[in-house]
Protein backbone atom coordinates (compact mmCIF):
# COMPACT_ATOMS: atom_id res chain seq x y z
CA UNK A 1 0.00 0.00 0.00
CA UNK A 2 2.82 2.41 0.88
CA UNK A 3 4.48 1.62 -2.43
CA UNK A 4 1.30 2.63 -4.28
CA UNK A 5 1.19 6.03 -2.51
CA UNK A 6 4.88 6.56 -3.21
CA UNK A 7 4.37 5.89 -6.93
CA UNK A 8 1.37 8.25 -7.04
CA UNK A 9 3.31 10.99 -5.20
CA UNK A 10 6.32 10.67 -7.50
CA UNK A 11 4.04 10.70 -10.57
CA UNK A 12 2.33 13.87 -9.37
CA UNK A 13 5.67 15.57 -8.69
CA UNK A 14 6.90 14.67 -12.17
CA UNK A 15 3.68 15.99 -13.72
CA UNK A 16 3.91 19.21 -11.71
CA UNK A 17 7.55 19.66 -12.77
CA UNK A 18 6.62 19.21 -16.43
CA UNK A 19 3.85 21.81 -16.12
CA UNK A 20 6.19 24.35 -14.46
CA UNK A 21 8.91 23.80 -17.08
CA UNK A 22 6.42 24.07 -19.95
CA UNK A 23 4.96 27.26 -18.50
CA UNK A 24 8.39 28.83 -18.14
CA UNK A 25 9.28 27.97 -21.73
CA UNK A 26 5.96 29.09 -23.16
CA UNK A 27 5.73 32.51 -21.50
CA UNK A 28 8.83 34.67 -21.83
CA UNK A 29 9.90 36.18 -18.53
CA UNK A 30 9.31 39.89 -18.09
CA UNK A 31 6.66 42.24 -19.38
CA UNK A 32 4.91 40.73 -22.41
CA UNK A 33 2.94 43.50 -24.10
CA UNK A 34 0.64 43.20 -27.10
CA UNK A 35 -0.98 46.29 -28.62
CA UNK A 36 -3.92 45.45 -30.89
CA UNK A 37 -5.01 48.18 -33.29
CA UNK A 38 -8.70 47.41 -33.78
CA UNK A 39 -9.32 50.62 -35.71
CA UNK A 40 -9.35 51.33 -39.44
CA UNK A 41 -6.45 53.81 -39.25
CA UNK A 42 -2.75 53.52 -38.53
CA UNK A 43 -1.50 54.42 -35.04
CA UNK A 44 1.78 56.23 -34.58
CA UNK A 45 3.85 58.01 -31.94
CA UNK A 46 3.11 55.79 -28.95
CA UNK A 47 5.69 55.09 -26.26
CA UNK A 48 6.21 52.76 -23.32
CA UNK A 49 7.83 54.09 -20.19
CA UNK A 50 8.96 52.35 -17.03
CA UNK A 51 11.10 53.45 -14.10
CA UNK A 52 14.80 53.75 -14.73
CA UNK A 53 14.68 53.21 -18.47
CA UNK A 54 14.82 55.08 -21.71
CA UNK A 55 11.33 55.33 -23.21
CA UNK A 56 10.54 52.74 -25.87
CA UNK A 57 9.04 54.09 -29.10
CA UNK A 58 6.43 51.76 -30.50
CA UNK A 59 6.62 51.42 -34.29
CA UNK A 60 3.60 52.50 -36.32
CA UNK A 61 0.82 49.93 -36.05
CA UNK A 62 -1.25 49.49 -39.18
CA UNK A 63 -5.03 49.27 -39.08
CA UNK A 64 -6.25 45.94 -37.69
CA UNK A 65 -2.71 44.85 -36.92
CA UNK A 66 -0.82 44.26 -33.68
CA UNK A 67 2.59 44.83 -32.15
CA UNK A 68 4.26 42.62 -29.55
CA UNK A 69 7.18 43.42 -27.31
CA UNK A 70 8.88 41.64 -24.42
CA UNK A 71 10.83 43.60 -21.82
CA UNK A 72 13.06 41.10 -20.03
CA UNK A 73 12.69 41.12 -16.26
CA UNK A 74 16.45 41.57 -15.95
CA UNK A 75 16.08 45.08 -17.43
CA UNK A 76 14.20 46.53 -14.46
CA UNK A 77 14.09 46.45 -10.67
CA UNK A 78 10.63 47.71 -9.83
CA UNK A 79 8.25 50.35 -11.03
CA UNK A 80 5.23 51.16 -13.11
CA UNK A 81 4.63 50.58 -16.83
CA UNK A 82 2.95 53.42 -18.70
CA UNK A 83 1.81 53.80 -22.30
CA UNK A 84 1.74 57.38 -23.54
CA UNK A 85 1.06 59.34 -26.72
CA UNK A 86 0.32 62.91 -27.75
CA UNK A 87 -3.10 64.12 -28.82
CA UNK A 88 -3.99 66.63 -31.56
CA UNK A 89 -3.10 69.54 -29.24
CA UNK A 90 0.31 68.02 -28.35
CA UNK A 91 -0.87 67.13 -24.83
CA UNK A 92 0.73 64.04 -23.34
CA UNK A 93 -1.88 61.37 -22.59
CA UNK A 94 -0.82 58.55 -20.26
CA UNK A 95 -2.37 55.17 -19.50
CA UNK A 96 -0.95 53.02 -16.70
CA UNK A 97 -0.64 49.44 -17.92
CA UNK A 98 0.92 47.93 -14.78
CA UNK A 99 0.60 49.87 -11.54
CA UNK A 100 3.50 48.12 -9.82
CA UNK A 101 5.94 45.38 -10.71
CA UNK A 102 9.14 44.05 -9.22
CA UNK A 103 12.27 42.47 -10.59
CA UNK A 104 11.60 38.91 -11.77
CA UNK A 105 7.84 39.47 -12.20
CA UNK A 106 6.17 38.21 -15.36
CA UNK A 107 3.11 39.99 -16.74
CA UNK A 108 1.02 39.60 -19.85
CA UNK A 109 -0.53 42.89 -20.95
CA UNK A 110 -3.06 43.16 -23.78
CA UNK A 111 -3.94 46.65 -24.97
CA UNK A 112 -6.81 47.01 -27.42
CA UNK A 113 -7.11 50.32 -29.24
CA UNK A 114 -10.84 50.41 -29.94
CA UNK A 115 -11.24 53.88 -31.43
CA UNK A 116 -9.51 57.18 -32.11
CA UNK A 117 -11.36 60.46 -31.58
CA UNK A 118 -11.01 63.60 -33.71
CA UNK A 119 -8.68 65.01 -31.03
CA UNK A 120 -6.48 61.90 -31.44
CA UNK A 121 -7.47 60.45 -28.07
CA UNK A 122 -7.31 56.67 -28.01
CA UNK A 123 -10.11 54.61 -26.52
CA UNK A 124 -8.17 51.81 -24.84
CA UNK A 125 -9.10 48.53 -23.22
CA UNK A 126 -6.28 47.15 -21.06
CA UNK A 127 -5.96 43.65 -19.57
CA UNK A 128 -2.96 43.09 -17.33
CA UNK A 129 -2.29 39.79 -15.58
CA UNK A 130 0.63 38.73 -13.45
CA UNK A 131 1.28 35.18 -14.56
CA UNK A 132 3.59 34.12 -11.78
CA UNK A 133 6.38 35.40 -9.62
CA UNK A 134 9.86 34.18 -10.47
CA UNK A 135 11.94 33.48 -7.40
CA UNK A 136 15.44 34.96 -7.51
Amino acid sequence: MKKKYLIITISLLILLSIIVIYRNLRIPNGLNITINNKTKVNIENMYLSYNGSKDIKIPNIRANDKYKINIKNTQFNEGQLTLYYYDKHKLKIEEVLIGYFEEHDTFIVDVNVLAITEDKHLKLQVHSNQKYLNIK
